[in-house]
C-alpha cells in the first residue's frame, strides 16, 4: 500500500527504474542484472521499533536477517546470500527501506491501522531513505 504513494513521490534520474514487485524474491535475482544499485521497500518484523518506523539498511545488515526479521516465506536476505553462493550477478549496491509492521498474522488487501493513519508520513521518510541510499556509494 505503501509501494505506489511511495513511487509517486519519487522523481527517478534517467539512470532510474522504479518498479512495483510483488513475486517471490526468487523472481526479483533474475531481474538484476546489469544494475548498480537495489532499493527494496518492504515490511519487516523485528519485535524491537514501533509499527511505522522506517529504517534503511545495508547490504551486510540485510544478510544478516534472520526469518524472524523478515516476514515473508523465502525472504530477501536468503535469495541474496542463495544468489551470492551461486555466483549469479547482484547489484553492487543492495539496500532495504523497512517498514515496520508489527505483526504477521493473516493476509488482507488492507493496511493495519496503525499504519493506516501514519502513512503519508512513513511514505514521506520511506521516500527519504531512498533517495538516502541511492545517494550512498
Amino acid at each position: 500500500m505503501v509501494g505506489p504513494r511511495l513511487a509517486g513521490r519519487l522523481r527517478p534520474g534517467p539512470e532510474t527504474t522504479i518498479r512495483e514487485f510483488s513475486g517471490s524474491p526468487l523472481d526479483l535475482i533474475g531481474q538484476l542484472d546489469g544494475y548498480l544499485r537495489l532499493v527494496v521497500v518492504d515490511s519487516i518484523v523485528t519485535g524491537k521499533l514501533p509499527v511505522g518506523t522506517v529504517t534503511l539498511f545495508g547490504r551486510e545488515e540485510i544478510l544478516g536477517f534472520s526469518n524472524s526479521v523478515y516476514p515473508h516465506g523465502m525472504n530477501l536476505p536468503e535469495v541474496f546470500a542463495l544468489a551470492e553462493r551461486m555466483n549469479l550477478p547482484l547489484p553492487e549496491h543492495i539496500h532495504l527501506v523497512g517498514i515496520e509492521i508489527g505483526r504477521v498474522g493473516s493476509f488482507s488487501d488492507r493496511m493495519d491501522p496503525e499504519l493506516e493513519s501514519a502513512v503519508d508520513r512513513i511514505t514521506d521518510e520511506a521516500a527519504g531513505a531512498v533517495r538516502e541510499a541511492l545517494s550512498r556509494s
